[in-house]
């Protein structure tokens, strides 16, 4: 997937409220452990990567850099600018990271995202009757 397409899907995915944006929000959902991926965009300050990258590699959560910018990512969420992002839902984060990660570096997670996407699924199917 070209990353204008990626960018579109994120925008989707702030629009469905599958995504924070920024810095603190981003750190937040990565400690509460609600975040599945985070996005950096290619010109984030290295203070603000070290950062979400510690955080991240303390609770298990891949963070992948994007070739876009800060303006790009913040412009396909509606924003100025935006250095990081986190999508929330499994689904979603799934099929970005299917589309980023062409490597089995992150097989593991890849497979921890397909048992919550299928677990909400279920959950769902089951509210439903």
């Amino acid at each position: 997937m070209k990353q204008n397409n990626i960018l579109s899907f994120l925008g989707l995915a702030y629009r469905g409220r599958n995504l924070v944006w920024g810095e603190q929000p981003v750190l937040a959902a990565v400690r509460d452990k609600k975040a599945r991926i985070v996005l950096v965009a290619s010109d984030a300050s290295e203070n603000t990567v070290s950062r979400i990258k510690f955080r991240a590699d303390e609770n298990g959560i891949p963070v992948l850099e994007l070739e876009s910018t800060k303006a790009e990512l913040g412009a396909s969420l509606g924003k100025g600018t935006c250095a990081s992002v986190a999508i929330t839902d499994a689904g979603i984060a799934l099929s970005i990271l299917e589309r980023l990660e062409s490597d089995d570096k992150y097989i593991e997670t890849r497979e921890k995202l397909k048992k919550l996407k299928k677990r909400k699924a279920l959950k769902e199917n089951k509210n439903r009757h």
